[in-house]
């Protein structure tokens, strides 16, 4: 069985249709698109906050959430004796996952 390597990753936005291809260009300069892949996104039917990974984190996390309709978003990180850190997002936010 052949193994792949993940190379990149192109983030999504919302409720979208989107066609997507990949470009591959040869030592020598000679490239080759191949085919086009379509990829559907459906909103989220409920409110979504996952576990942020990785956790424990130094200095870096991620974290992903899904919004059923457009709504404001307040995302604060708090330390282990419960003190805010940082306040990553205060905005609204479309609805879809981020």
């Amino acid at each position: 069985m052949d193994e792949f390597v993940k190379i990149g990753f192109v983030e999504g936005s919302g409720n979208c249709n989107v066609l997507y291809r990949l470009k591959q260009i040869d030592h020598d300069g000679i490239f080759s698109y191949s085919e086009a892949i379509k990829v559907e996104t459906a909103l989220p039917t409920e409110f979504i906050l996952e576990q942020n990974y990785p956790n424990p984190f130094n200095p870096s996390t991620t974290i992903r959430y899904g919004l059923p309709f457009e709504s404001d978003v307040k995302i604060e990180i708090y330390d282990i004796i419960g003190q805010r850190v940082v306040s990553l997002k205060d905005s609204g936010e479309h609805a879809g996952y981020h």
